[in-house]
């Protein structure tokens, strides 16, 4: 586990990109719960950690900056890409030491497009 930040300092409404194991992995913080996912739109390769942190129902979800596609923060998943091959964000394992956001590795593997590992 790597030491980022501290809770207090994460933003609310949006993330905030860190570099991890040299991948940018971005953090997402709702009162004290907090969402680590890769900061790479598997369908764009644009950051996603300027998206907007939302809920569809009780998932914690962000909303994507560019095409507004929405990606569950516990999976990764792509809830609402439509004519497209199903994507995912990797998501890494997070712990709150104290009030430190710890990031450990990664708990998905990488997204492929037609067996290709993107980003690789």
């Amino acid at each position: 586990m790597v030491a980022l930040i501290g809770l207090k300092h994460l933003p609310t409404r949006h993330g905030a990109s860190f570099p991890v194991a040299g991948e940018a992995v971005a953090l997402f913080r709702s009162g004290d719960r907090v969402w680590a996912v890769e900061d790479r739109n598997p369908y764009t390769a644009c950051g996603i950690a300027g998206g907007r942190l939302s809920r569809v129902g009780h998932t914690p979800v962000v909303v994507s900056p560019m095409y507004h596609l929405v990606f569950d923060l516990r999976t990764g998943a792509c809830l609402n890409a439509i004519d497209m091959p199903q994507q995912r964000l990797r998501t890494f394992a997070v712990e709150l030491i104290g009030d430190v956001v710890h990031v450990g590795p990664a708990r998905s593997p990488r997204a492929t497009l037609a067996g290709v590992s993107i980003g690789a």
